[in-house]
Parts: structure tokens; C-alpha cells; sequence
């Protein structure tokens, strides 16, 4: 797992934690893209299943040891691509405002370097909407399904660059602000926090068994920086609990409430056993992959490692994931049947993301029911409409009438790895559509229509036929076709 640059980023600054130096840093942020790697595997082992799985593969392959983490067999991941975005941000000394203005475009241009890598499509998504340069252009929307690890993944450099007590408000601000510009959701951004806390604290030398009770003692002056940022407070103060909740439960497991211990571990723990534990510390079985368990998992792991590189290593990344499609039981199956040959890219990701925003009108991260149907037709698939009416009826049962991209990318995902010769996406839907919209205007008119369709077709269609094509297509009746109904009269 990836959460493994956590751990290894701890471990290698805790070699050096009296008297930090450039060399130790530089250790540190090595560590982390090697440790990235290693649990990344090429994609290989961060969706296994089974912990002990890796481990037997891991000997097979003669051992920690025998491995030589080396391009091209051992890739990092995204995660470490936007990490060192956030560490060239931070290098440029800037503060406040400039800053989040920096991280923002060094997270869009990170984004450019995902061939190969695994983005997740919330952190597609939040780039997605960032327009760095821009007043306020660092924030996003409130994102209800924005919990994942990512914004976990790459701040741990950020306790690097404000290590000391005394840096504690920006290390808070900054890694707030640095999180939720992909991952707006207490449960994402807050994992951020963690990860630069735990990083400073090593720098500092705290002991570990105090790392838990210093972050639930951090926590209300980081609630206290969102309620001032007054950035959609209501719902960020609303979604806060969970983190803290689960934290506060962790540590009372440990033994660790109070910082004092010793830590108290299961009797029985090993890959096995923490495949099934560390799905207790996860939002939804899925172990390691939310904002709250990523550094929980790795802060686990340093506390039971000792002095063992090995020990680190099984513990923190060698650990199955549940393979869990939330959404199999309840969708028509004509929507749902699982390929198991391979997983989306990092393109058909922004394929779907893509067309998701072009459907987003009022950009607050959700589509309605009613537009799930144009949009599937830009993805080029073709519902009937009694998979329409289905669908409907389980969107509105399970997901409050509105679809947001998570929602989506699961839902769309059976469709594109069966996809078809004759299906096209949206770049594709779009280009034609710019073949009708002669002045880019954004509606096509029926001079447009009839001026194209006479230059395409080598028969001329007749007034008649044209003024009917676009009543048919008109769903507004304003007498244009915009995009969505292009897209309607298309795929009729």
C-alpha cells in the first residue's frame, strides 16, 4: 500500500531526529518515493487483497532485501509525483495566499505527469476544478465523498518545512489549504494535517506513544482555522466528527488515549490478522484508503516496527485491501458486470471526468438524475429507457437524487473496460459539435445546421427536415440546440 510513504518519510528523519540535517531531509523524501514504490509494486499490489499474498510473493522474490527499486519495474506513484509538487511549492519561501497559489498550479501541472500512475478520481477531480492565478482560485467545492488518503499522501513534507511548536498554526493552515484543494471533506483534508503533524514531531524527537493524543489535542485548533477561513464552514463543521471519533477509538484500542501506554497490541497480529483489524480502522473496508486510516495505519505500524526495517515494511505496506464495489448490489446488472483483465487508466479517469464537468453546470460537484442519461450518451454508451427509469429509481433510493463523480467513475467503469468499437467520448462529441457551431457560440442555430449538414451529406436535406431535426432536439425550445441536446439528437 501507498501509505508506505508515510512511514518510511517517519522512519527516516527518526534516524536523525536530534540534530536534523540536510541529510536527513534528503533521506526522508527519498525514503518516501521508495517506499511509494515499493508498496505501488507497479500497480501490482496496491488493490491485493491479501496481505498474506504479498508477503508470500515478497519471498518469492527472495526478500525484502533482494529488491532493487529501480525504474521501470518500480514506478512511483501519484502520490509521490504530488509530493515533491508540494515540496517545489514550499521551496519557493512563499506564505499565505502566494503559497496556495503556488500549490495549486503545482498540482495542475503535477497532473500532467500521470502516464502510467493511478490517480484517483477525487484528486482528478479537485484539480480538476483549481484555477491557480485567480482570486481564490486555490478553493474548491465541498466534496461529501472527498475522504481518501490522497491529500495524505503528499503533505508529509510540509512537516518538514514547519517543524518546530512554533510553527504549529501554519503547519495547520498550510496543510489544511493544501488538502482540501483536492480533497474538501474534513475526512481528507484532516489526514493531511496528520501526516505533517507525525513528520514534525520526529523532527522534534516526541516519542511516538504521544503522536496520537498531540493530534486530538491539534484538532480544535484546526476547527478553529476552518470556522475563521469561513470557507463553506457549515459543511465542513458538519462532516468534522468522524475523523476525530475514529481517532479517539484507535488510540483507546492502543492503550495510548492518554500518550502514556505502553501500546497494547492484539496477541495475535500478523499479515493475516491485520488484514482483518485494519479493516476495522477504515470508513468502508477498504483499509488504508481514507484520510482518517492512511496515517493511522502507518502510525500503527512505527509503533509496533521496533528498530526493524522489515518489520516497517510487512506492517505498513504489505496489507490487503477489500475489493468492494458499493454499488453492485444495487444497480442494474446490465450496468455492473465486473472485468477483472485490468482497471481504468489515468486517461479514461479524465475522460470521465471531463465529461462529468461538462455536465456539472453549477460546479458544486454533482450531477441530477435527469442529466445522467445525456451524460452517459457523451461516454458513448446508449441507454434504453428502462435502464433509465432503473437506474432513476436507485439513484434517488441510494444517493439523495444527485450523482457525484465518485459515484460515477463506479458506475461507469463496467461500461469502459467492455467498451465497444463504435462507442466515442467527449472530446470526440465535442469536435463534431464544433463542426456545427460555426461561430462558437455554443448553440447550434438552423442556419448552422442546414449550412453543415448540406456540406457533409452529399444529399440535401430540405427546410422541412432540418426545422423538425432541431424541434426534436430543442428540449429548451429557446429554437438552438445546445450541447446536452446535440448530444440527445445524436444518439437517436
Amino acid at each position: 500500500m501507498e501509505l508506505f510513504l508515510n512511514s518510511t518519510l517517519f522512519s527516516g528523519l527518526s534516524l536523525f531526529y536530534r540534530t536534523p540535517s540536510q541529510e536527513a531531509y534528503r533521506a526522508a523524501m527519498v525514503l518516501s518515493g521508495a517506499g511509494d514504490a515499493l508498496g505501488y509494486r507497479n500497480q501490482r499490489w496496491e488493490y491485493c487483497t491479501s496481505g498474506p499474498q504479498i508477503h508470500q510473493e515478497l519471498q518469492e522474490m527472495g526478500g525484502l532485501g533482494k529488491i532493487h527499486v529501480a525504474l521501470p519495474d518500480w514506478p512511483v506513484s501519484d502520490d509521490t509525483v504530488l509530493h515533491l509538487a508540494t515540496a517545489e511549492a514550499l521551496a519557493t519561501g512563499k506564505t499565505g495566499e502566494p503559497l496556495f497559489q503556488e500549490l495549486a498550479r503545482c498540482y495542475v501541472e503535477g497532473m500532467k505527469d500521470m502516464e502510467g500512475r493511478k490517480p484517483g478520481p477525487t484528486s482528478i477531480l479537485g484539480t480538476s476544478q483549481l484555477r491557480p492565478g485567480e482570486p481564490g482560485g486555490y478553493h474548491i467545492p465541498f466534496n461529501s465523498n472527498a475522504t481518501g488518503c490522497g491529500a495524505a499522501m503528499r503533505s508529509m513534507c510540509i512537516g518538514l518545512r514547519y517543524p518546530q511548536p512554533s510553527d504549529l498554526n501554519t503547519l495547520i493552515q498550510v496543510s489544511i489549504e493544501s488538502g482540501r484543494m483536492t480533497h474538501h471533506h474534513p475526512t481528507g483534508y484532516l489526514g493531511s494535517l496528520a501526516s505533517a503533524l507525525f513528520t514534525a514531531y520526529t523532527v522534534q524527537g516526541l516519542p511516538l506513544e504521544l503522536w496520537g493524543s498531540g493530534l486530538l489535542k491539534t484538532l480544535p485548533l484546526a476547527l478553529e482555522y476552518i470556522q475563521a477561513a469561513g470557507v463553506e464552514t457549515e459543511a465542513n463543521v458538519a462532516a468534522w466528527s468522524y475523523f476525530q471519533e475514529k481517532w479517539e477509538w484507535y488510540l483507546s484500542e492502543r492503550g495510548l488515549i492518554d500518550g502514556r501506554g505502553p501500546v497494547q497490541f492484539p496477541p495475535a497480529y500478523g499479515p493475516a490478522e491485520r488484514d482483518v483489524i485494519y479493516k476495522t480502522f477504515s470508513l468502508d473496508g477498504w483499509a488504508g484508503r481514507s484520510g482518517h486510516d492512511a496515517p493511522m495505519i502507518a502510525y500503527d505500524a512505527l509503533l509496533g516496527a521496533g528498530s526493524s526495517w522489515e518489520q516497517l515494511c510487512g506492517r505498513s505496506m504489505f496489507h490487503g485491501v477489500e475489493e468492494k464495489n458499493s454499488l453492485d448490489n444495487d444497480y442494474p446488472s446490465t450496468f455492473l458486470q465486473e472485468n477483472k483483465q485490468r482497471e481504468l487508466s489515468g486517461d479514461e479517469i479524465e475522460e470521465l471526468c471531463e465529461a462529468f464537468q461538462e455536465f456539472d453546470k453549477d460546479k458544486d460537484g454533482y450531477i441530477s438524475c435527469k442529466d445522467l442519461g445525456n451524460l452517459m450518451r457523451t461516454m458513448g454508451y446508449m441507454p434504453t429507457e428502462m435502464e433509465l427509469i432503473e437506474l432513476s429509481q436507485q439513484i434517488n433510493m441510494n444517493l439523495g437524487g444527485h450523482v457525484a463523480f465518485d459515484d460515477f467513475v463506479e458506475l461507469m467503469t463496467p461500461k469502459l473496460l467492455a467498451e465497444t468499437a463504435g462507442m466515442i467520448g467527449v472530446q470526440e462529441m465535442r469536435d463534431v459539435f464544433k463542426e456545427f457551431d460555426t461561430n462558437g457560440d455554443g448553440k447550434i442555430t438552423l442556419t448552422e445546421l442546414r449550412q453543415t449538414m448540406q456540406r457533409l451529406m452529399s444529399e440535401t436535406m430540405t427546410s422541412q427536415e432540418i426545422n423538425d431535426m432541431v424541434k426534436d432536439a430543442d428540449v429548451n425550445g429557446d429554437g438552438t440546440v445546445d450541447f446536452e441536446e446535440f448530444v440527445w439528437m445524436m444518439s437517436r
